[in-house]
């Protein structure tokens, strides 16, 4: 009797181990299945999802609040404008609705890279500033899942331009978002670095989305996205 009951007991527990281990297969199948769905779904993006705007869009307005959070009396606006294989970023910087500054960025891609080939500046004081990149200068790479990314720019001066692209988790109007991080930071030609950074967020569908500005005792934000247009003067985002 003793035996039967051992090995009814050796049974049961034998089909419970059983049950427990098919269930735990069950468990690492769908993570493994989930997690392949993830990096496919990553796979299939570029940066141009997270540079340019989301299709049929070329145009993007932000606030600039001032220091205490509040619109200031600055705008600003960029146009995406296509260039056969690349991109012209025209940034429009106003004070009391006057243009005070335009920024003209000749931008080219590469699966995970923006890269600014020409930058024409105008101001009231100089009209026609040209900076033509060689090589191409990253502003903005594109992370793994998981990942960070650093790298650098040194430029004829000796100025040295140094990058960190990181993945940010945040909520946006109760909604869990992500974007895409990039610090960048200065070394003066002397070897020492600039106390202060800018900070780039860009966001999938978006392209910019904020910059912000630190320094040793500050952080504030320079501009933050407010829409996204259709500007029948410009060419239609079509990628």
């Amino acid at each position: 009797m003793k035996d039967l009951l051992h090995h009814k007991s050796v049974r049961y527990n034998h089909s419970v181990l059983k049950l427990k281990l098919r269930a735990t297969l069950r468990l690492i199948t769908l993570a493994v299945f989930m997690y392949c769905i993830a990096l496919s779904s990553f796979a299939q993006k570029n940066s141009k999802d997270y540079f340019l705007p989301k299709a049929k869009m070329n145009k993007t307005v932000f606030n600039m609040p001032d220091a205490a959070g509040k619109p200031s009396e600055f705008s600003q606006v960029m146009y995406y404008l296509k260039k056969g294989e690349q991109y012209e970023v025209i940034d429009k910087m106003y004070y009391r609705k006057k243009l005070i500054r335009t920024d003209i960025r000749l931008i080219d891609f590469t699966q995970t890279e923006i890269r600014l080939i020409k930058l024409q500046s105008a101001t009231e004081r100089e009209t026609n500033k040209i900076t033509v990149f060689s090589p191409p200068k990253i502003i903005m790479k594109l992370p793994g899942i998981g990942q960070t990314l650093e790298w650098s720019y040194k430029e004829a001066n000796g100025r040295q331009t140094h990058f960190f692209a990181e993945w940010v988790k945040f909520k946006l109007n109760n909604v869990n978002t992500r974007a895409i991080r990039v610090t960048e930071t200065i070394m003066l030609s002397n070897g020492l670095w600039f106390s202060g950074k800018l900070i780039y967020y860009y966001k999938e569908g978006i392209g910019l989305w904020k910059m912000e500005g630190e320094t040793t005792h500050l952080q504030n934000t320079i501009y933050e996205f407010f829409a996204l247009e259709y500007d029948s003067t410009c060419s239609p985002i079509d990628r």
